[in-house]
């Protein structure tokens, strides 16, 4: 009798599930028009809205230009205001992008400046391929997603909290 290596452990199902994974990767890769702009020195971002169950795009927006001029452009082509929110009055909506990389069975965002750009929402965070932003009610930000933990926060609480023991040196004079 012959030897024979075993067969490859990876089943049909697997092969699927992981080219399924695949596709929606490069899906999203395709859509991706985001772009350099070496004459204004700025990204030009694919940025998707997502609010209530539509998804509004813009293809080219200039990363200086304030998120809620962006968000008022698309109020003004449909003929109303998106999550029914006065754009104007950052109280009524709030802004919400996914904090990559995460966990997917706990997904945390993070809070945008509705008054700056991306350029400046955006130092310091992780996008893949391109922005997905969340128009949200303030009352469902609380309910439906979990914000991430603001690090300048997180600093100043460990630093009040190395204070507040009373543990400290006194100096003298």
């Amino acid at each position: 009798m012959e030897w024979r290596p075993p067969a490859p452990t990876t089943g049909v199902a697997e092969t699927r599930a992981l080219g399924t994974a695949l596709s929606r990767a490069q899906a999203k890769r395709r859509r991706n028009g985001s772009l350099y702009d070496a004459a204004r020195d700025a990204i030009r971002w694919r940025i998707e809205w997502r609010v209530d169950d539509a998804t509004l795009v813009d293809e080219r927006a200039d990363e200086r230009t304030p998120l809620r001029e962006l968000l008022a452009a698309h109020a003004a082509a449909a003929g109303h205001r998106p999550a029914a929110c006065d754009l104007q009055d950052p109280e009524t909506f709030a802004l919400l992008l996914l904090r990559a990389p995460g966990p997917a069975n706990d997904p945390r965002y993070d809070r945008l400046d509705p008054s700056v750009g991306l350029d400046l929402n955006l130092a310091d965070r992780c996008v893949i391929e391109y922005p997905q932003i969340v128009v949200a009610r303030p009352g469902d930000v609380d309910r439906r997603f979990s914000l991430a933990p603001n690090p300048v926060q997180l600093f100043f609480a460990d630093d009040q909290s190395a204070y507040a023991g009373g543990s400290g040196e006194s100096r003298g004079t």
